[in-house]
């Protein structure tokens, strides 16, 4: 009965799970905890959502378990036109469920699925703002549901293996001049709404190693997932040209990258640790977006991303059988290149501090955190044939809060 309880209110969010969205491209609220702690939370004592974040640690997570919560982030941000004027990014937010069931078959054997999201993206500009042309909204909501099991080699070293199935739901919308070399003036926007989705599927291999009982070390490659998004194209034409709706169907090659993922540490006492990780994204595969349609044209989007880093330095201290208390640091290197910015990721470099506190009570765990997330500027130079416009976005920041409720059976 208790472990059909858990996949029910597994299932429940999984079925919550198609509004995840989150500002950004990459995402690690995987849950409160390892929000806490600046994503540092690979190599040192697991709980269920180390299914997200390192799968071979899961068999140092006893028992049955079951996780389940959601992170929110509200961000804001505005950009400055050396001509327009001054525009704020539409207040949003948006919420990222996350939930893990774990059961440890034997002493050396563990199971576990997982649920939460590694990209999204989601911007919301002022219909008639400058930057129309470029982008007016866009939404990519992705999916990962992970089945992994851990087995320990030895007494010091254990390995993860996870499948993972991700879906992803992606929305673009931007306006399309009118102008023309005989009519200056142009008959208005045309407005251009693509949408698609996709199943595409990945995996990953981890590794724990447990020196001793001060220092851990842990590892996961994550694999590039494939995606064949199918969809369509809807183009509402301006009054002054018939007005109506021009629609046909569209189909494009997508692949998020793959990532490698290490960290160490160090528990000096049992009460207290310190971790350090890093995490490198092959973004390098973003390149081009090629848009194929119905009627056999074609659109191309030019990126050239670059690949990134991500340091996370996380701090635990369990200050009583009940009661943990977290703090972390994030440094985020954007991949956007010079030359290929757009306003779809308007940010620079990213750092983020986070606090967060554990409480537990019988087979009860309730997680809450709290992190600042700010953007370095990032100025844009005069490209209008991609509709953007020598301009600096400032002042973007995020508020993340998260929770996430456990229980032991």
């Amino acid at each position: 009965m208790k472990l059909l309880l858990s996949l029910a209110v597994l299932c429940l969010v999984l079925a919550s799970a198609d509004g995840a969205r989150g500002e950004g491209f990459a995402v690690y609220e995987w849950s409160a905890r390892g929000l806490a702690l600046g994503g540092a939370a690979m190599a040192r004592a697991p709980d269920p959502s180390a299914i997200a974040s390192n799968p071979a640690a899961l068999v140092y997570v006893p028992g049955t378990q079951l996780q389940a919560g959601a992170s929110l982030i509200m961000p804001v941000g505005r950009i400055e036109f050396d001509d327009f004027g001054r525009e704020r990014v539409a207040d949003e937010y948006w919420v990222i469920p996350h939930g893990y069931f774990s059961h440890q078959v034997t002493e050396n054997f563990s199971l576990g699925i997982g649920e939460y999201t590694r990209f999204a993206l989601g911007l919301d500009y002022p219909k008639n703002w400058p930057g129309r042309y470029n982008i007016h909204n866009v939404e990519v909501q992705s999916v990962s549901v992970t089945p992994v099991a851990a087995l320990k080699l030895t007494d010091k070293l254990s390995v993860g293996l996870g499948l993972e199935v991700m879906y992803l739901d992606a929305i673009i919308k931007k306006a399309e001049s009118t102008k023309t070399k005989d009519h200056p003036a142009g008959y208005g926007d045309a407005w251009v709404n693509l949408n698609g989705d996709s199943f595409g599927f990945g995996g990953n291999f981890s590794l724990h190693y447990k020196l001793d009982e001060e220092w851990s070390f842990g590892a996961i490659y994550r694999s590039a997932v494939q995606h064949k998004v199918e969809g369509d194209s809807k183009v509402e034409m301006p009054a002054a040209l018939g007005g109506g709706t021009q629609k046909q169907d569209l189909h494009a090659n997508f692949t998020m990258p793959e990532s490698v993922s290490a960290a160490v540490a160090w528990s000096p006492t049992p009460d207290l640790s310190f971790e350090l990780m890093a995490t490198w994204t092959r973004w390098s595969r973003f390149r081009y977006l090629n848009l194929h349609f119905e009627d056999g044209s074609t659109a191309y989007m030019t990126e050239h991303w670059k690949d990134a880093w991500r340091f996370g330095l996380g701090v635990e201290y369990s200050a009583a059988d009940w009661l943990d208390l977290r703090a972390g640091y994030v440094w985020d290197q954007c991949p956007v290149t010079e030359r290929y910015e757009n306003y779809m990721i308007p940010t620079a470099n990213r750092q983020i501090v986070s606090i967060g506190t554990g409480l537990k009570w019988d087979d009860w765990t309730l997680d809450l955190a709290y992190a600042f997330l700010w953007a370095h500027a990032r100025s844009y130079d005069d490209r209008p044939q991609d509709g953007v416009f020598s301009s600096k976005t400032y002042d973007t920041r995020s508020h993340i809060v998260s929770m996430t409720l456990g229980y032991k059976f």
